[in-house]
């Protein structure tokens, strides 16, 4: 691969930022500190750093951070007035094939702030490329490492002196708790901080970012002494870094999710007395649940009943009972079915047994596919065989922040980035292969300068 060198990896950068960053407990919505953390690094490395009220709207300590490097050349193609300059040099959902004006698109980097317990006072072991947990809290390279993936890829891209658009990063906040953060991005502050504008436009909502001044001039310049706006509009595609396994694939497609609560109402009465004047909820709930279709259903479906609830003494028949389950399917109407399959079960349980039930729907996030036609797909396949491998597209039955980007509009591909064993005290992450995640990025940004050139 012509013009790089694999040594360029600062390994021990990244293992410093990476223990920066796991030292920092930071559980769902009480990410202030992490954020106060990488607002530092991030305005350290150039970026103007606005934080948006995700915070309030989800009771957590501060918001999302939405980070801004201007274009390397001050001109992306979202500003230049010309739909051609997408389509043709490769904007969002185009063949990548070059042309138009030259202009870069800008693109989005996004990892999540928050991590799952237990994480107060974590200890670790480095061992090489391995960062394990001493096996008492996890280790929280769910998502440090893919903070550190795009901390690197952005230094990366600024010191091999690639051309670059816009580079917009987001750290969103409860990710673990139902992607809450990436729900509630404030749109409006992403348009304008990409126009140059986000702390005037911050602050006339009441906001304050005085961290993240704007310019005194009139060209819609980005604080901290950076020339140049970085163009107006959303980026025209997202590297997402909050993927389990080994480098050289990417998630490409995930499920819809649909979040169930069945709550039955019985009869109470004396369990020893009158036991035959109550209707018993719990029995009638676990009838229902008995009948219904769940685990694997095809290739595409899942179901599950994870939380049951019910009763307040041994010696009374249950008047109540709820439980709590999900259905997630890549197949929009596969999972209306599945879901109408398993309301139809409770209704049939309730009949049989003269109960009566409330069957909740929420949904929670929708399904997302890319394909070889879209421009993050192309670039991550084309710089895999720059590196003489072959990109794999991965199914995931899990949902990520990818799966809102994608519902915004934002071809967003969620890329692994060397952790292991997450959500749990046995944690690990290798290093290493963070590091051939952020190389296979960085080549990406090479040969999309090379296209728009």
């Amino acid at each position: 691969m012509a013009g790089h060198n694999d040594n360029f990896i600062n390994r021990e950068r990244m293992l410093r930022d990476f223990t920066d960053i796991i030292s920092i407990d930071s559980p769902s919505l009480k990410e202030r500190k992490m954020a106060a953390a990488l607002r530092a690094k991030l305005e350290s490395e150039g970026f103007a750093v606005y934080e948006d009220g995700a915070g309030e709207i989800t009771g957590g300590e501060c918001g999302n951070l939405i980070a801004v490097l201007p274009a390397s050349d001050g001109l992306n193609s979202t500003e230049c007035g010309r739909d051609a300059c997408v389509s043709e040099g490769g904007g969002e959902r185009g063949d990548g094939a070059g042309g138009g004006c030259g202009a870069l698109p800008v693109v989005a980097l996004l990892a999540h702030m928050d991590t799952v317990g237990p994480c107060e006072n974590k200890r670790w072991t480095v061992e090489g490329d391995i960062i394990r947990s001493d096996g008492n809290t996890i280790l929280g390279g769910d998502d440090a490492a893919g903070i550190v993936a795009t901390l690197e890829i952005a230094r990366r891209v600024k010191e091999d002196n690639i051309r670059h658009g816009g580079i917009l990063i987001i750290y969103t906040i409860a990710e673990e708790i139902g992607l809450d953060g990436a729900k509630n991005l404030d749109h409006a502050l992403i348009r304008s901080a990409l126009g140059g504008d986000a702390a005037k436009a911050y602050k006339s909502v009441g906001k304050d970012n005085s961290n993240a001044t704007e310019s005194d001039g009139d060209d819609g310049a980005v604080a901290n002494g950076d020339s140049g706006a970085v163009g107006g509009g959303f980026p025209q595609f997202c590297f997402v870094f909050d993927s389990g396994g080994p480098p050289g694939s990417v998630v490409n497609r995930a499920p819809s999710h649909t979040d169930i609560i069945i709550t039955v109402k019985g009869a109470a009465a004396h369990a020893g007395i009158a036991p035959e004047k109550g209707i018993n909820a719990i029995a009638t709930l676990s009838d229902a649940i008995a009948h219904m279709p769940l685990g694997r259903i095809d290739e595409e479906t899942t179901a599950n009943i994870g939380i049951i609830r019910g009763g307040d003494a041994r010696n009374v028949v249950c008047e109540s009972a709820t439980a709590e389950g999900e259905a997630r399917s890549q197949n929009k109407q596969s999972l209306i079915t599945q879901v109408a399959a398993m309301k139809s079960c409770v209704a049939d349980a309730c009949e049989r047994r003269g109960a009566t039930f409330e069957f909740k729907e929420i949904t929670s996030y929708n399904a997302f596919s890319l394909t070889d036609n879209d421009l993050v797909i192309k670039l991550l396949t084309a710089a895999a065989k720059n590196r003489g491998s072959v990109l794999k597209l991965v199914p995931t039955g899990g949902g990520s922040d990818a799966n809102i980007l994608n519902a915004m509009g934002i071809p967003a591909a969620n890329l692994p980035i060397g952790m292991y064993e997450v959500h749990s005290t046995r944690e690990y992450t290798n290093l290493r292969e963070t590091s051939e995640t952020v190389e296979l990025v960085v080549e990406a940004f090479r040969l999309l300068a090379s296209q728009f050139s």
